[in-house]
């Protein structure tokens, strides 16, 4: 507990020189964290509902909905990857600290120490979903240093140098034209891949050095040969509470068949109760279920072709809640190319557009290759490979300001 209480002070003093490294501000008023205290206070209340209960199932399944409440209250918005938070500052976290005592409540019940867990001020920016933080201070602050730096420099170099940049790309989100459509699923799918994985990778490395383990929430998925492997390397921590509150209890109860369509649906609610979510998981529950009957018969390359197929066309359904504009994109009949749009944008933007995709086919074309195959972002740790890695940071880094861009803001 003394450790967790530490950690949590050491957060506050991380956010203070963040701030001061992004906007000059050193001031360390309390106005300028008190949205921190409403994570703090509705996980108090979380753990105090939690004794009046006698069904810890029931509380487990309404903090999950929780998000989802309040989207069709009208207080927040859905979470399509457009960078969308909420201007009600008592909603500040509330995605994740829910789901982290969501699943604690759910697997062993939510204690005092894990208050100060799931609203942990850096878990808050961006998850992961806090399914463990494991003490690892009896490693040596040398050897954790060694190991964990390198996931921070590959953190930022995806979150600054290849996400940033690419928001410029954004101003194609509104166009129906067909060829657009889908180049746009794939710019976009980039963009939430190296936004949200690096911002992960940052506190990955930031919690491992301060001596605490916590999820590797992204585990290089485009090294996959199919969605399902793909789903097991995206968002590891969310999929891990699926599994536990939803997949294996209703697998036990009916099958997997359905399983899998039920975890596709609360996974798209969570994000928002919108009819494009609803599309978004009908659609990866399909792709889902037919991969796993193609493979069972030794289509392995099938498998593949509807993984390529299903990724980006599945986030043309995910980043679009209105509904009318979304059937336009769907309705694949405008054919009228236009070309000029993509002189709007710099050297800078497709530089970062392009080193994005190189990853991705390195990821996927070298999978099996000794420095891919443990899916830990291993072939970006080599100290050649940070050293180019650092170059271009700081070479780059001059083109953009530096940012606070959460694709899927503080929720």
């Amino acid at each position: 507990m003394k450790l967790v209480l530490k950690i949590y002070i050491i957060s506050f003093l991380i956010l203070g020189v963040h701030k001061f490294l992004i906007k000059g501000d050193y001031g360390f008023r309390a106005s300028s964290f008190n949205e921190y205290l409403y994570p703090l206070l509705g996980c108090i209340l979380i753990y105090v509902i939690q004794n009046f209960i006698p069904k810890k199932h029931i509380l487990s399944y309404s903090l999950f909905f929780i998000t989802s409440i309040a989207l069709l209250l009208n207080w927040s918005k859905p979470m399509t990857g457009n960078y969308i938070g909420s201007s009600n500052v008592i909603l500040f976290g509330l995605s994740f600290y829910s789901l982290t005592l969501a699943y604690k409540s759910y697997t062993e019940g939510i204690t005092v120490k894990d208050i100060f867990i799931a609203s942990n001020p850096l878990l808050l920016f961006t998850g992961p979903i806090a399914i463990f933080f494991k003490d690892i201070t009896v490693i040596s602050l040398k050897r954790r240093l060694k190991y964990f730096l390198p996931y921070i420099i590959i953190g930022i170099f995806f979150y600054q140098i290849i996400a940033y940049p690419i928001t410029k790309f954004f101003i194609l989100f509104e166009n129906t034209n067909t060829l657009i459509v889908l180049i746009y699923g794939i710019i976009f799918e980039v963009f939430i891949y190296f936004n949200f994985a690096g911002l992960s990778l940052i506190l990955y490395g930031v919690f491992g050095i301060i001596g605490i383990s916590i999820p590797l929430n992204f585990r290089q998925p485009f090294s996959s040969r199919n969605l399902i492997e793909f789903w097991r390397g995206w968002h590891v921590s969310l999929s891990t509470v699926l599994k536990e509150l939803y997949y294996t209890p209703i697998k036990k109860k009916f099958n997997s068949t359905i399983a899998i369509i039920c975890i596709f649906i609360f996974s798209g609610l969570w994000h928002g109760v919108t009819l494009n979510f609803i599309i978004w998981a009908s659609f990866h529950a399909s792709c889902f279920i037919v991969t796993k009957m193609l493979l069972k018969n030794g289509y392995k390359s099938i498998t593949t072709i509807i993984m390529i197929f299903a990724i980006p066309i599945g986030r043309i359904f995910f980043s679009d809640s209105n509904i009318k504009n979304l059937m336009l994109k769907l309705s694949f009949n405008d054919f009228n190319f236009d070309y000029l749009l993509f002189r709007n944008f710099g050297l800078h933007h497709y530089l970062s557009l392009f080193l994005g995709l190189l990853i991705i086919f390195l990821e996927f074309f070298f999978a099996k290759s000794v420095n891919f195959k443990q899916c830990n972002y291993k072939f970006l740790r080599s100290p050649f490979i940070q050293f180019i890695l650092f170059i271009l940071i700081l070479s780059l880094i001059s083109e953009s300001e530096i940012i606070n861009f959460a694709a899927y803001g503080q929720r």
